[in-house]
């Protein structure tokens, strides 16, 4: 039994598994290393109430704010289910970066990118793009005999996706729910995107995260209680699940919806151009995972690493 606890060290105040393969992390937050060098926290098996708790539809038309009317409005897919995760997994302390992204192709990013930096976050990604860092990191890692059988890289899904975000949390945000403290935690549309553009009439002119049209270097601002980084905003991240109009919920739950040229994927988080709402924990919105479809520059991945269930 002594075989299977990891071995760990602390760093920066949190443990790490010292092991050149994946292994179960023993708590939230637990760090291991792969060996691009990209760094991974731990999320522990848990349940936890995935999506948004909409109060307008418990209220009568007299009685419904401005403000639960727009909850309502962008929260409409978004009811609460609940999911047990039963299978712990790795997902990326950051969004993936330039500075991976080159370790792995041996070659920089598409030129598209607003963000010539090697810690700035991959954008301009397709879903195929992302599906494809997947596959090579999964060869890689494989054949310099780093990835046991039974663990495989993928995009994570909508439900680990949320449950990484929230980090135990319950609030709009991973933080709480106050708007007004989003500015310590994400790159989103505020006054420094207004004043670069007036297009983004949206922005939040109120609060100003100190970065304009474009992505931020990643772990700019403060991490969640898991030690994740850009959770919210700076880049929209692409789930696994094909987009339906409601949560998948459950155990290890997965969207039922069946790929076709016509269907879309989940995206979460929200990015630098997103309206504070749209960088809640609990919002959804998918775009369309053709291979021909456009490339937009908030589009990047955060790459899980898990153990794959026993076959049957």
């Amino acid at each position: 039994a002594d075989e299977q606890v990891a071995k760990t060290a602390w760093r920066d105040g949190r443990r790490f598994v010292v092991s050149d393969a994946p292994t179960d992390g023993l708590q939230a937050g637990d760090e291991w290393t792969n060996g691009l060098g990209m760094v991974f926290c731990w999320c522990p098996p848990g349940k936890f109430t995935m999506g948004v708790a909409g109060q307008a539809s418990r209220l009568s038309a007299a009685d419904i704010t401005q403000d639960e009317r727009q909850t309502e409005r962008l929260f409409h897919d978004a009811a609460p289910t609940e999911v047990t995760l039963s299978r712990g997994f790795w997902i990326g302390k950051f969004e993936m970066t330039q500075r991976e992204y080159f370790r792995l192709r041996n070659r920089g990013p598409d030129r598209e990118s607003l963000l010539f930096h090697r810690n700035a976050p991959l954008s301009h990604l397709k879903f195929g793009d992302a599906e494809n860092i997947c596959k090579l990191l999964n060869e890689m890692e494989s054949k310099a005999g780093r990835l046991p059988d039974d663990w495989q890289y993928v995009l994570p899904s909508e439900a680990q996706w949320e449950y990484a975000c929230r980090a135990g949390s319950t609030s709009r945000y991973g933080f709480g729910d106050a708007t007004a403290e989003l500015p310590r935690y994400a790159n989103f549309a505020d006054r420094s995107l207004l004043n670069a553009d007036d297009s983004f009439y949206y922005a939040l002119s109120a609060a100003d995260d100190g970065v304009a049209a474009r992505p931020a270097v990643v772990g700019s601002y403060l991490p969640n209680a898991w030690g994740l980084y850009d959770m919210h905003g700076n880049v929209s991240e692409w789930c696994s699940d094909v987009y339906g109009p409601q949560l998948p919920g459950g155990v290890d739950p997965i969207s039922a919806v069946k790929a076709t040229e016509h269907t879309t994927r989940v995206t979460r988080g929200g990015a630098w151009c997103s309206m504070a709402e749209y960088c809640q924990s609990g919002f959804r919105n998918a775009l369309s995972h053709h291979p021909n479809a456009t490339k937009f520059p908030f589009m990047g991945v955060r790459v899980v690493l898990t153990r794959q269930p026993k076959s049957e």
